[in-house]
């Protein structure tokens, strides 16, 4: 009966399943995959080259007969094609023992990403058509990626007046060439309720007027889709616009590319308006100067990291995955055996580490955009209260040694603060924890006349050579495998701290521990640098 049931599961679910012997003969297959190939269900005992051609590659074979060998679960990145398109695949491959242990079987189930590797490449090849480009080159190449990839007639970038009564291109291309610039009115255009801030679109039919109001011509154009762009206070500064002469089936993936990139738009053009402010500075003002100068240095930091914090868009298949994992322990617990339900919680538990990544991320990003509130902030108490919480939390047992000095406190944003020595904090348990005794001291020394905070540990360290790597996001110096994190911790770190104008340095070597220095502006009288 379980087996009946199990078989039911797998013919029905929506995820691409089959089962295969050591001779290559199918043993189950999932209708989802009988029904892509537009197969009946006559396929028991049939081989791998009699059916289902377009899995009979060499990578997909190679998969198999892996597991089938070494008896060990694989996961990874399976492609085929079909009906003319290509399929890709995030593919589980587990083993299947018969009673006396030996492997007779694969069991392959695989989930279809193609729409996210899809969205995933248009933004790798768009992002670097305009890596280490800024003003018009940034704004010419961005709308020529852009146009190139979603197919449209075309696409511009536009920026509003100070009155909100009228559209300047910054860049507009079509089909091929960039055109020159053009302005127009804003009232009784669908680019009005852009500015509104509702995206907008017409995938049928304009108004008559608006192709001759943008273009002194009646172009025929049928279908347009409108985002807006939004600075750092919030307010509307212009619009990124894709238009088509032919009406639109589905757009989507148009809509979500168009959105992804109009944060990025909208910082360029807030970075041009700074640039232009800091050109018209008097050049004997040499100490302001430099300030915006390395306030520019860290936007450009933050502008080659962007297009990672696009990974929010992957929530929604996320909790796809979770929630038919979570259904498949909840409601069929039973027809599942023990291995059966440790794939669906290491696959639940992947999609956490994956939601928490986009968290991470999101945090990273929204540090520019956040307003501080200083105040004195007692640097002591916020240590002792991540300490107890990383005992609690932690339940090997372990000999510590964690060493807090009292009253330390410096001027700052307290939650700022917190997330800082939340990560120094628990990157120096985490790196201890192969030790049998943890060794943590958080203090102060004086340095030219300036408070310079540490925490210092006695981990694993990591080599100097590589220290050029530590505050940039997604560099790790140690395997994920024994050390979790997801790399963004002392890239949030080193953002909060040029927030404040401070510094951060490390010195450590390796099997030695670790120290990170870090300085904050000890009176209340400091800016907060605005380009961080």
């Amino acid at each position: 009966m379980d087996e009946m049931i199990l078989q039911a599961i797998i013919e029905n679910s929506s995820a691409f399943i089959y089962i295969k012997n050591k001779e290559g003969r199918y043993t189950v297959l999932s209708k989802s995959l009988l029904s892509l190939a537009g197969l009946n269900e006559s396929y028991q005992m049939k081989h791998c080259t009699e059916i289902l051609p377009f899995l009979h590659t060499e990578p997909i074979i190679a998969n198999d007969k892996k597991v089938l060998e070494t008896g060990l679960s694989l996961n990874t990145e399976e492609r085929f094609r079909l009906h003319n398109r290509e399929y890709i695949l995030h593919t589980q491959k587990i083993p299947i023992q018969d009673q006396n242990g030996k492997v007779v079987s694969v069991c392959s189930i695989s989930h279809e990403v193609t729409g996210f590797k899809t969205t995933e490449e248009s933004i790798k090849k768009i992002f670097s058509s305009i890596y280490h480009k800024h003003n018009a080159a940034f704004f010419t190449s961005l709308v020529k990626s852009l146009s190139e990839t979603i197919h449209s007639d075309y696409t511009y970038i536009g920026k509003v007046n100070s009155e909100i009564t009228n559209i300047e291109t910054l860049a507009l291309y079509h089909r091929g060439a960039i055109i020159p610039n053009i302005q127009y009115e804003l009232k009784n255009t669908p680019c009005e309720s852009v500015i509104s801030k509702k995206n907008y679109l017409y995938t049928e039919q304009l108004p008559e007027n608006f192709s001759e109001l943008l273009f002194h011509a009646n172009t025929d154009l049928s279908a347009y889709i409108g985002v807006p762009l939004i600075n750092s206070k919030n307010s509307v500064i212009g619009i990124l616009i894709a238009l088509y002469k032919n009406p639109l089936a589905s757009h989507t993936y148009i809509h979500e590319l168009l959105t992804i990139f109009s944060g990025w738009i909208s910082t360029e053009i807030e970075r041009c308006e700074k640039e232009e402010s800091l050109i018209e500075l008097n050049a004997s003002l040499e100490e302001r100067v430099l300030q915006r100068t390395k306030g520019l240095e860290a936007l450009n930091r933050e502008l080659e990291a962007f297009s990672y914090s696009v990974s929010h868009d992957l929530r929604a298949p996320l909790r796809a995955i979770d929630g038919y994992s979570e259904a498949l322990i909840e409601e069929y617990t039973e027809a599942l055996d023990k291995e059966g339900l440790f794939y669906c919680k290491r696959l639940r538990a992947r999609v956490k580490e994956m939601n928490e990544l986009i968290s991470d991320l999101l945090v990273l990003s929204n540090l520019s955009r956040k307003s501080m509130e200083i105040t004195k902030v007692n640097l002591s108490q916020l240590a002792n209260e991540i300490i107890d919480k990383l005992r609690t939390s932690n339940s090997e047992e372990k000999e510590l040694h964690i060493f807090i000095a009292p009253n330390l406190t410096a001027y700052g944003d307290k939650g700022l603060l917190k997330i800082l020595l939340s990560n120094l904090l628990d990157n120096a348990w985490k790196y201890s924890g192969i030790r049998r005794t943890i060794f943590i001291e958080f203090n102060v020394l004086a340095q030219d006349n300036k408070q310079v905070f540490f925490v210092k540990d006695k981990g694993i360290g990591f080599d100097m050579k590589y220290s050029n790597r530590l505050f940039t996001a997604f560099s790790r110096l140690h395997n994920s495998e024994n050390f979790e994190g997801q790399g963004i911790g002392l890239a949030t770190v080193y953002r909060i701290i040029n927030k404040h104008s401070g510094k951060i340095w490390a010195e450590s070597e390796p099997d030695k521990g670790a120290t990170f220095f870090f300085s904050l502006p000890d009176t209340i009288d400091y800016m907060d640098n605005p380009y961080i």
